[in-house]
């Protein structure tokens, strides 16, 4: 199994099981723990694996909006062997594929630019800030800095203009980091 990434929705990842002892193993059930996305199929019951045979589970995991980073899934593997039980415990490790998408508006009124910046994304934006330059008028202050930026929510950066000349032009950069 390799560490990969999740969408937000379904999303179905593949197990394989291999035996490597002598003998083959029965009533061998994957089952697993809670976590913060949905496995669709929790417990999963295999009747017995040969010496030597792998077998390729697959399953289904539902990540619902607002998850994001590295998300551990806790799973119980029983078995029998030789008519012993053994018991098996580890996590499957994934990333979720969630980023921030931010967009900005604006308008100007009385000497100054007010720009609302909103994360439509499914996940939040560090470090976010705006510079800010303009052609042919004097903004202040140059940048805007608004830091975190959740999914769902905005802010705001107003700029003053002073000196405003007829075709002036407003350049805004955005910066962040999704990490």
């Amino acid at each position: 199994y390799n560490v990969g990434y999740l969408n937000i929705g379904e999303n179905t990842i593949n197990i394989t099981l291999y035996n490597p002892t002598n003998s083959t193993i029965n009533d061998l059930s994957l089952q697993f723990g809670q976590s913060n996305v949905s496995i669709v199929n929790n417990i999963i019951y295999i009747p017995y694996i040969n010496p030597g045979e792998s077998i390729t589970i697959p399953i289904n995991i539902i990540v619902q909006n607002g998850i994001y980073g590295t998300i551990y899934i806790p799973f119980t593997i029983s078995y029998y062997s030789n008519s012993i039980q053994y018991n098996l415990k580890g996590n499957i490790v994934e990333n979720i594929n969630a980023y921030p998408e931010i967009t900005l508006s604006g308008y100007y009124s009385d000497g100054t630019i007010t720009i609302n910046i909103f994360n439509y994304g499914n996940a939040p934006a560090y470090n976010l800030y705006v510079n800010a330059y303009c052609k042919n008028c004097i903004l202040t202050p140059s940048q805007g800095y608004v830091g975190e930026l959740d999914p769902g929510n905005s802010n705001s950066i107003v700029f003053t203009v002073n000196n405003i000349l007829p075709n002036s032009t407003i350049y805004l950069t955005l910066y962040y980091t999704d990490i």
